[in-house]
């Protein structure tokens, strides 16, 4: 990104990050974090995001090896800003619609009425590599699939094809996927959503 996108200036954060650091940053962008942010560091970002105007890019992984520390890490950031989002603790593969390999799903960009801005543009599917369905949970922290049902203000962006398929690789188990698991169900599930 900071190779193509040379217009912007970019910090690279590598230290504990604290509210002073970000409070003049505009987009964060957290690549799949293999640890918990602290407790100070989830406090300096959910001020410096209920400010308005900023973007928080969160990636995760799926639960193959020690992939479920990231979506553990990821997670607690999302619950930390009041996101309805979350990650589930599992994976999702595409034996059909892929880069070669099951696991490197190649999603299609097909977003919810109101965010169909975001393909503009775009002709090609995008890889995930090791990805995970995303899910969210409900006020009193049930966890739902996010391709049966979305809660308000949430924009489904990615899925995989109608191939799609979710595993369950290592502990925990999944939170909302745990019916098209046991039941082998292929279908689409998303990727990535806003």
């Amino acid at each position: 990104l900071m190779g193509n996108l040379t217009q912007f200036e970019w910090i690279k954060i590598v230290e504990p990050f604290t509210y002073d650091l970000l409070k003049d940053v505009d987009v964060l962008i957290i690549g799949q974090p293999t640890t918990a942010l602290t407790s100070d560091e989830l406090n300096a970002l959910k001020k410096w995001f209920s400010e308005g105007n900023k973007v928080l890019w969160v990636a995760g992984d799926s639960d193959y090896g020690a992939g479920s520390d990231s979506q553990f890490a990821a997670n607690s950031i999302l619950e930390a800003i009041g996101s309805k989002l979350r990650i589930d603790y599992s994976s999702v593969y595409d034996d059909v619609v892929n880069a070669g390999k099951y696991y490197r799903v190649v999603g299609t960009i097909s977003p919810d009425k109101g965010a169909e801005a975001v393909a503009e543009g775009v002709t090609k599917g995008v890889l995930f590599h090791g990805p995970a369905p995303l899910a969210w949970v409900d006020t009193e922290g049930n966890w739902h699939n996010l391709t049966a049902s979305k809660p308000d203000n949430v924009f489904r962006i990615a899925w995989t094809s109608e191939n799609g398929y979710v595993a369950d690789n290592s502990p925990p188990t999944s939170m909302a996927y745990v019916n098209e698991i046991a039941n082998k169900i292929r279908s689409k599930y998303v990727l990535l959503a806003v």
